[in-house]
């Protein structure tokens, strides 16, 4: 089977779903996606990313702790499968008395125990194959703005004014990357007047 590499380009706040997006980009290539994940894993993924080293073991660190204390070595994670709108994840393992051994995990926690020692993201073509064929709209690649755009507005005040009500509570929860793309679609419409 197929596989691509991938590594964690950044994760936003997915406010739809109260949750965050961890996006996906390959790695010598174009390709990138992203993964709905909840808060907790986020938190876990955000401190590896930022290499703050908290001063207790989060879950994550406590997985891996344990695989290494009886001489078990991640030997990669895969996005394995996508059915459905989910995502589903392998986490490869290989110790000298087990062999190798996949377990079934959640793609953010896979996404978690990768970053923590650098591991490549293995996407499989599969994977990849699927989610072009879903058209989905995800804050993270800013479609909201487009989808505005393709939906026949009955007019431009329209449409501004719910990107100003989109730009205030971008504003609230302090996402300025988002704050700073709403203001400029606003701004290229008060142009077009």
């Amino acid at each position: 089977m197929t596989m691509k590499l991938f590594e964690v380009d950044k994760l936003n706040y997915h406010n739809p779903n109260k949750g965050y997006n961890i996006i996906l980009t390959e790695i010598n290539g174009n390709t990138s996606f992203s993964i709905l994940v909840g808060t907790n894993e986020a938190q876990s993924i955000a401190l590896s990313l930022d290499g703050v080293q908290t001063p207790r073991p989060m879950t994550h660190d406590i997985i891996l702790d344990i695989l290494l204390s009886v001489d078990v070595r991640v030997e990669k994670v895969e996005i394995s499968n996508f059915l459905n709108g989910t995502f589903y994840a392998t986490l490869y393992i290989k110790g000298v008395h087990c062999g190798l051994k996949m377990i079934d995990c959640r793609p953010s926690d896979a996404v978690a125990i990768a970053i923590r020692y650098s591991y490549p993201i293995h996407v499989s073509q599969i994977v990849l194959n699927k989610i072009e064929e879903v058209d989905t709209v995800s804050d993270a690649a800013f479609n909201s703005i487009q989808e505005f755009d393709a939906s026949k507005q009955t007019s431009k005040n329209d449409v501004v004014e719910k990107l100003n009500c989109a730009l205030k509570d971008a504003i609230n929860k302090e996402n300025y990357e988002i704050a700073a793309k709403l203001r400029d679609k606003i701004k290229s419409y008060d142009e077009l007047k």
